[in-house]
């Protein structure tokens, strides 16, 4: 009797010991900051289902809570001649894919009577680490686990280990400097979940942890401004920005501009000391436009860029909504636009003849020699600190509407940043082709705020159509990552030889869906897969983005980043999910209906419009007005605008999927035609094609009506109409607006 119980003393001395050694290693490097750790039973037992990021995820999870936990470990790390001992000492349960189906079922065996019994379980149901920051598909072995039990299901997600010592980041999750000590992290714990509770809901309920978390990240996120003199000081003479008219810039050089900038700024505002004047930019993309966005900061204002594609009524209520006093825009610019020069005006020629070139040198070499927190104190103005502050407003594209002023903060902006930031495998030497008008979100966003903040160059060029001279700027610059609409995508392929985009490794395309027929021209063409995304001006704008796979052949690992017909997984800090319309009752996995998104990323609201916000934000959710569907493997495909749909017969009818169709027809990389409905007194609407006059529009119809589409969705002969122009918004997109309007004016004709 005496030996057992010696045996068992010494047993429990060990494992304190090495338990003691593993608490003071993670809380020697990490800070952990647990949240809601009451959903944790106290003495029943539960499965815990996690994300899975790093080797020393169970260690986290341990010192995360006071009662002991029991994890499934892969067969090769338990039998680890240094492991095995503190794995058996854990009582972990060895499991691997290649196992037969008995021993696979043992394991589950295992975990469910330890579950059954009291203990806590906890099971990484992606199976594998995220190589991609995504999170994996699940497996629904745990299912099995739960199945008649009466214990619940713990949602658990771990926040910021992602790119940390020990999480996979540089390709490899070893040998990596740690950027601070101790490095904070999050672990949240949501809700517990019914036994019964499937596979889909369960990875819903982590995404949506994940965004929560991503929230409590605001104390450790700086204001956009404050984040580039950091990044600056880090790396003074490393490439910035440059732009088609020649100018080229380091950081050092672009932070002395802004803050001569800056002083300029607010002596000409009316209201030098307001810090939520908002002021006007109306100039294209270019060094010169990025510069006045972040001396605009500086002065402790907002800066607003106004759409200078947009009617002119629109630019007059983008002006009187933000109750604007002073523009910022280039007498050569306004000639250009055909505009009236207006008394609210400053214009950038009459600010640079201000400017002496013994200020440049004296301010450049202050900004090299005085510490970041001096430059702070001295020439930054307003609030330093507090990222709920308004970063800009960004007014809606107005495709189908009056555009609204949506307001986002820094920590909007930051939060996006960082999830973009945290899944593309960025390269020392990436370079940005901005050719996005910063009046747009995804401009604003990915061309502005995220390469200055991320330390990375970009390349400006004031018209993004202007695919020749965005050639020779891809090639003289050697970028490798550009930026546009399925528009702007559409006319490279046209125009841009291959040569000139050999450096691009990265394409992204947003703002509007990817046309089949572009996608495949342009990988034709360049051999680069455009990489799809989602997102909307309200939401920062980026909800979601494919990535290139994770392939390594040496270990067997495939994890995929990207499906075609998608638009990618939604990035780290985002939740999305997908609800019947009408009862915005939840839905399963494949099926279609009204996307709602959820994270740091949604907007403080619409600029003196809480109703509006109060229509679109419901709970924490951002009603997107999108159908989509999410497959199992979490990646999200849009099928149209809820205000895209027709009702005929009763039936929801895309008009994204018929101009699919023709575009796959008409096998062009560009918008030939734009379908829309008007009103019918029979059957309550009637669907339009706008064709190109060039389009041969009985040939079309012959071929359209002998795809395998729905007889529904055909529309009748007579309502195809030959236009001169598709007309097209400045950012890219169907200006649905004035296309229905052309439909509405050529059938009222035809019917007198």
């Amino acid at each position: 009797m005496v030996l057992p119980k010696l045996k068992k003393i010494i047993k429990d001395i060990f494992y304190s010991l090495i338990w003691l050694l593993c608490w003071l290693l993670i809380n020697c490097l990490y800070r952990i900051k647990s949240i809601n750790n009451q959903n944790i039973p106290k003495k029943t037992g539960a499965l815990i289902i996690c994300n899975h990021v790093s080797y020393i995820d169970p260690l986290i999870i341990s010192c995360s809570l006071k009662r002991p936990v029991r994890f499934f470990v892969q067969r090769d790390i338990y039998n680890n001649l240094f492991l095995n001992l503190f794995c058996r000492l854990l009582k972990a349960i060895p499991v691997c894919v290649k196992d037969k189906p008995k021993v696979i079922r043992k394991a589950l065996e295992t975990a469910r009577t330890a579950v059954k019994s009291g203990e806590l379980v906890c099971f990484f149901a992606e199976g594998s680490f995220t190589r991609t920051g995504n999170m994996l598909s699940f497996n629904k072995s745990f299912e099995f686990i739960m199945e008649d039990l009466n214990e619940p299901v713990i949602p658990m997600h771990i926040d910021k280990i992602w790119g940390s010592l020990f999480g996979f980041r540089e390709g490899r999750f070893y040998w990596k400097l740690p950027k601070i000590l101790p490095y904070p992290i999050i672990v949240y714990f949501g809700e517990p979940l019914p036994a019964g509770t499937k596979t889909d809901q369960v990875r819903a309920a982590i995404q949506e942890i994940s965004a929560e978390a991503f929230k409590l990240r605001g104390k450790d996120q700086k204001k956009l401004h404050i984040a580039f003199i950091d990044e600056t000081k880090k790396h003074p003479r490393k490439f910035c920005m440059a732009d088609s008219s020649g100018l080229k810039l380091n950081y050092l050089q672009v932070l002395a501009m802004v803050v001569l900038f800056s002083k300029k700024i607010r002596q000409i505002t009316v209201k030098p000391f307001d810090e939520n004047e908002m002021v006007g930019i109306l100039l294209p993309a270019s060094c010169i436009c990025a510069i006045i966005n972040g001396a605009i900061m500086f002065a402790g204002k907002i800066p607003v860029n106004l759409n200078f594609t947009a009617s002119k009524e629109c630019l007059k209520s983008s002006v009187e909504q933000c109750r604007m006093n002073t523009i910022i825009t280039s007498k050569q610019f306004i000639e250009k636009l055909g505009m009236e020069s207006d008394r609210k005006m400053v214009f950038v020629e009459d600010i640079l003849a201000g400017i002496k070139k013994f200020e440049k040198i004296i301010h450049i070499m202050l900004m090299l020699l005085m510490p970041a927190f001096l430059i702070k104190i001295t020439y930054v103005k307003g609030d330093k600190i507090d990222v709920n502050d308004i970063a800009t407003l960004i007014f809606s594209s107005g495709s189908t509407g009056c555009p609204k002023g949506v307001m986002l903060t820094h920590g909007n902006i930051f939060s996006n940043i960082e999830g973009l930031y945290l899944i593309l495998n960025l390269i020392p030497g990436d370079i940005i082709m901005g050719v996005l008008p910063f009046f747009h979100s995804f401009g604003f966003t990915a061309s502005l705020c995220f390469p200055l903040g991320a330390g990375i160059g970009v390349v400006y060029h004031t018209n993004p159509l202007d695919a020749l001279t965005i050639g020779k700027l891809v090639k003289k610059h050697k970028t490798s990552i550009i930026l546009g609409t399925p528009t702007f995508f559409g006319a490279y392929v046209k125009k841009c030889t291959a040569e000139q985009f050999k450096s691009i490794r990265y394409a992204m395309v947003g703002a509007e869906k990817m046309k089949r027929s572009i996608s495949e021209a342009f990988f034709k063409k360049f051999g680069i897969i455009p990489f799809e995304g989602y997102g909307a001006t309200e939401l920062s704008p980026i909800v979601s983005l494919g990535i290139p796979d994770y392939i390594n052949e040496k270990e067997g690992i495939k994890q995929v980043g990207f499906k075609q017909g998608t638009v990618g997984h939604p990035i780290p800090g985002i939740a999305v999910k997908i609800v019947d319309p009408e009862t915005f009752a939840p839905l399963s996995c494949n099926k279609p209906g009204l996307l709602l998104v959820k994270g740091p990323n949604v907007m403080k609201g619409y600029l003196r419009q809480p109703l509006e916000t109060k229509k679109v934000i419901k709970n924490g959710w951002y009603i997107t007005g999108d159908i989509a569907s999410i497959d199992e493997d979490g990646f999200i495909c849009i099928s149209d605008r809820l205000s895209r749909f027709s009702k005929i017969g009763g039936e929801m009818i895309p008009h994204i999927r018929i101009e699919e169709e023709i575009m796959d027809i008409m096998r062009v990389p560009e918008p030939f035609c734009a379908v829309t409905a008007v009103a019918d007194e029979k059957k309550g609407e009637k669907l339009i094609v706008l064709c190109k006059k060039e389009v041969n529009i009985d040939k079309l119809y012959k071929l359209l009506s002998e795809k395998e589409i729905p007889r529904l969705w055909l529309p009748k002969k007579e309502n195809f109409y030959a236009v001169d122009e598709i007309p097209i918004l400045g950012s890219g997109k169907l200006d649905l607006k004035q296309i229905k309007k052309i439909a509405e004016d050529i059938t009222a004709v035809n019917n007198i």
